[in-house]
């Protein structure tokens, strides 16, 4: 359930990126480079608190006992709070991937729209 609600949350924004860039391509460079300051952030963000866990972890390892099963209920609970990174990562490279493709398309296509003849000039 959660997962069709992500999935149509990311492909409305997707889309809403592809009009705003479109119909606006002025105001879609204003906003570009923040958004791709975003993605950056999240990503460097994701990758510390994922190195932070592992090494939190292999930090605290020789601590444990090795009798009983500490150690796995250790891994277990490092896998467990540790953000799948490359999943991230890969998002994080399409993201900014649309995000270029988006400003490279769509500036040609805002030149070619100003350079469109208006519905008066049609007419004559």
């Amino acid at each position: 359930m959660i997962e069709n609600i992500f999935s149509g949350l990311i492909l409305t924004g997707v889309t809403g990126l592809a009009v705003l860039a479109f119909k606006y391509p002025t105001l879609y460079q204003r906003v570009y480079w923040p958004f791709v300051w975003i993605c950056h952030v999240i990503v460097v963000g994701i990758a510390i608190w994922h190195f932070a866990v592992q090494f939190t972890f292999l930090t605290l390892r020789p601590f444990l006992s090795i009798e009983g099963n500490a150690i796995t209920n250790a891994q277990n609970a490092a896998d467990t709070l540790a953000l799948p990174f490359f999943l991230a990562f890969g998002i994080y490279l399409a993201a900014v991937i649309y995000l270029h493709v988006l400003a490279f398309l769509f500036q040609g296509i805002g030149k070619e729209k100003a350079n469109l003849p208006t519905s008066r000039q049609k007419r004559r």
